[in-house]
């Protein structure tokens, strides 16, 4: 997850970097989520347009708006994000914008684990080199990868869309609320403001009414 350090200098996503410690009157604000968040197949995401839209409108205060989210991130992945790497950097506010992560992993291989493995230990989250079964002679070839990416993600999708309406997702909503919970009392700790987000999540394929 982001950030990565190199030689003091701290690499976020969609080729951001900087400093450890702010520039002088700059407030740090850092964007976790998922595809939503790092939004890598456009050319702008929303930590950029956010950091754009508040320097235009405060002219005496630097902002700046860092994107740590990451393809297919759930909550458990950014509370463990902030715990280690972020909340230490003088941040000033962070912005959490999950849900639809959070709410398919009941749907793979129930009952839901509240580390969520029961979903990140399916073959279509784990990295090549650590792929199970007869998909890990795939993964060699870029084409092939991309096909078996784009197969496991089909008959996942099948499977969450077959099994919507006959799982119990009770159990998931509290491990939804305790990582956002917990969230926010390590955020509270190292005196980090939060805004919690409110993602759709809808399995229709049509727009509802």
């Amino acid at each position: 997850p982001a950030p990565e350090e190199k030689g003091g200098i701290l690499y976020f996503k969609r080729g951001q970097k900087t400093t450890k410690v702010p520039g002088k009157n700059t407030i740090r604000i850092v964007c976790f989520g998922d595809s939503t968040t790092i939004n890598a197949v456009t050319k702008v995401h929303y930590p950029l347009v956010l950091q754009e839209k508040l320097n235009t409108f405060y002219q005496n205060i630097k902002f700046e708006v860092l994107n740590a989210g990451a393809d297919a991130y759930s909550s458990a992945h950014s509370l463990i994000n902030l715990s280690l790497r972020i909340s230490h950097l003088s941040v000033g506010c962070i912005i959490v914008y999950h849900n639809i992560n959070d709410l398919t992993a009941n749907y793979f291989s129930p009952p839901l684990k509240t580390d969520y493995t029961n979903k990140y230990l399916n073959n279509l989250f784990l990295a090549p080199e650590c792929k199970l079964g007869f998909q890990k002679y795939f993964f060699c070839s870029r084409l092939l990868s991309a096909i078996m990416m784009n197969w496991n993600s089909f008959i996942s999708g099948k499977k969450a869309l077959s099994l919507r309406d006959s799982i119990d997702i009770s159990s998931g909503k509290k491990v939804f609320r305790a990582n956002l919970s917990n969230i926010s009392v390590i955020a509270a700790s190292n005196n980090i403001k939060v805004i919690f987000g409110t993602q759709a999540a809808c399995f229709e394929k049509k727009s509802p009414k």
